[in-house]
């Protein structure tokens, strides 16, 4: 997805349609719980949700300014997004959990215990998961 930019699906003709996001950060992933309520995560800790199958977007508080890559729930309310990002301080990257049990509104740091950049999610249930990250590590 390109800045500024998230697609819609138009609910009369099912194709995809651009639409601004009103954001600046580059958007890297989007997943929805349903045909109406959905996220879409990027750069800068950005986390959007629409409720109404993407006609409106509203950035939700992430409480950290790692770049997401992806974001996957289980249902309405159980969800992850990951990422990573550079650590200038001590030349390392590390890697971002963000869990949500709430539908969004509240996102909570889980330890990733990796140093590298995560890029994708998966999970069977609440408490059995995957990431994925650079250099093969999980």
């Amino acid at each position: 997805m390109n800045d500024h930019v998230d697609l819609n699906r138009d609910q009369n003709t099912g194709h995809w349609v651009q639409q601004s996001t009103g954001t600046f950060p580059q958007l890297r992933s989007e997943y929805f719980v349903d045909s109406q309520k959905g996220f879409a995560v990027g750069d800068s800790g950005a986390i959007l949700k629409t409720v109404d199958g993407g006609a409106n977007w509203v950035r939700q508080n992430s409480g950290t300014s790692a770049t997401l890559y992806s974001v996957r729930f289980i249902d309405a309310n159980t969800g992850w997004a990951v990422g990573g990002n550079y650590n200038q301080d001590n030349y390392s990257y590390y890697g971002t959990i963000l869990k949500t049990t709430d539908g969004g509104f509240t996102w909570n740091d889980q330890s990733s215990g990796v140093g590298t950049i995560l890029h994708s999610v998966f999970f069977l249930d609440a408490n059995n998961g995957w990431t994925v990250g650079d250099e093969g590590q999980h």
